[in-house]
């Protein structure tokens, strides 16, 4: 197994072991906050965090991936990357204060805008200081901060809304005071091991940093438009109850996302490493079979128990956010697949050529979601995700290119493509459960052998992973 194999895999499996931990949490405490809180509410507390996230990028400047890219050049000093990084972060968020009254306009509430600013300070310093653990290769400390965030929001929670019932006052405190902790310890170590100086902050570096990083704004602002803006369409012609149903249905989405994060990490550092070797595009092209691979069959296996676990873990006002799960699951490979593929964009910096892309995917998103939310509700807002992320992987596939370099990894790729789509349209027929059940169960098996080839790769790095260890 060769080195740069065993490094994502290393990576890869960090990664995991804090993205399986955190998404349990999640998963726990979803069903204790739907018990706790109606459909409205939860739809509210998901506006807020919504438009929070949209901030994100422009409080910070998406400086943190300049960080990254920056950080693991060896021709600059990681000081003075730091350095400039917290300066730029700094003068973006102060800019981004004069908009702040649009939490008050979207989310209808005056007393939630101060709850919004310290929510986008906390992320916007955790997102830089993440940016440096990734540069200087602490992904340890980085994992273990996520779990840390996802156990004290748990810990929140409980003290909050469970021993001290604050409803929706509680679960935004939870929130804040984990990210806050979590944060707070990230900046320190970035500052002390970064080693911030202001005599280190650099016009020449701020510019290059910023050519690098400004394109990328409208880009995730873009992408996260084109996850939010059928939240915002849902409020409009629905209320606030189906933006909760369909907060629900995304969170149980997000396990699929927790494995693509995983993924997506271990991948961009290794692209990045990688860049200039003769087989690069052999790699790139064994990596997108695993990723595929992997996150067919875990659409598989969450489909085939989507409706069940609605009934066991949420309670029956939430059931029917089962229908937006099947669309917004497809919505999620296809993200995954434009994901790997922009990450070219980030290795050639060449980050204006993403803004385009996304471009093109929003307005999908905003079109589809305008003419069939109002009619279909969460299952439009779920098709509308969907067709916008398709669009967006299309056309980087346009751009740069179907990773294949052989038929059989093409012939495997469409075949599991298909088999996850089959099986999330039966979920809408009226056949019995216990037939649903059956036929469920034999696509996700037939998933899982279409699949072997990409199964065996994984197993080859893992163990040149003990291999190198006990060497």
């Amino acid at each position: 197994m060769s080195s740069r194999g065993v490094r994502l895999a290393t990576n890869t499996s960090i990664f995991a072991a804090g993205t399986v931990s955190t998404q349990i949490v999640a998963l726990v405490t979803v069903p204790f906050v739907t018990a706790q809180l109606s459909p409205g509410e939860y739809g509210s507390v998901d506006l807020l965090i919504t438009v929070v996230s949209l901030m994100l990028p422009l409080a910070s400047l998406g400086i943190s991936e300049a960080v990254v890219r920056f950080g693991m050049d060896q021709s600059f000093i990681l000081r003075d990357i730091i350095s400039s990084g917290v300066a730029i972060a700094l003068v973006g968020f102060m800019l981004c204060l004069a908009v702040l009254p649009l939490i008050n306009t979207t989310v209808g509430s005056e007393s939630l805008v101060g709850v919004g600013a310290a929510l986008l300070l906390t992320l916007m310093a955790r997102e830089v200081a993440g940016g440096y653990l990734r540069a200087a290769n602490r992904i340890g400390t980085l994992v273990a901060g996520g779990v840390a965030q996802s156990l004290l929001l748990a810990l929140g929670l409980f003290l909050f809304m469970g021993l001290h019932p604050g409803g929706r006052t509680g679960y935004l405190l939870a929130l804040l005071l984990s990210n806050f902790v979590v944060s707070a310890v990230f900046t320190t170590i970035a500052l002390t091991g970064g080693r911030f100086s202001l005599l280190a902050i650099k016009r020449e570096t701020m510019v290059r940093m910023l050519r690098y990083s400004v394109p990328l704004v409208p880009n995730a602002l873009l992408w996260l438009a084109v996850a939010s803006v059928s939240r915002f369409f849902l409020l409009a012609s629905q209320g606030e109850e189906s933006v909760g149903l369909y907060a629900v249905a995304v969170r149980i989405t997000s396990v699929i996302v927790g494995m693509t994060s995983v993924f997506m990490q271990a991948w961009q550092l290794s692209a990045i490493e990688e860049r200039h070797s003769t087989d690069r595009e052999t790699f790139e092209s064994d990596v997108f079979a695993i990723l595929s691979g992997a996150l067919f069959v875990g659409a598989s296996a969450l489909l085939l128990c989507l409706k069940p676990l609605m009934n066991l873990v949420f309670s029956d006002r939430y059931f029917d956010a089962w229908t937006s799960v099947p669309p917004l699951l497809f919505g999620v490979i296809f993200l995954a697949f434009a994901t790997f593929a922009g990450t070219q964009y980030k290795v050639m910096m060449v980050t204006s050529r993403a803004l385009w892309t996304s471009l093109l995917g929003a307005v999908t998103v905003v079109a589809l979601s305008a003419l069939i939310v109002p009619t279909f509700g969460v299952v439009g807002a779920g098709v509308a995700t969907c067709g916008g992320y398709l669009v967006l992987w299309l056309v980087r596939v346009a751009d740069v290119g179907l990773p294949f370099r052989t038929k059989k990894q093409g012939t495997v790729f469409i075949t599991g493509l298909a088999l996850v789509a089959l099986q999330g349209s039966l979920l809408y027929s009226a056949a019995p459960s216990r037939l649903s059940l059956g036929v469920g169960s034999f696509l996700l098996v037939a998933t899982v052998t279409v699949n072997l080839g990409a199964a065996r790769v994984v197993s080859s790095m893992f163990v040149g992973i003990i291999g190198r260890r006990n060497g």
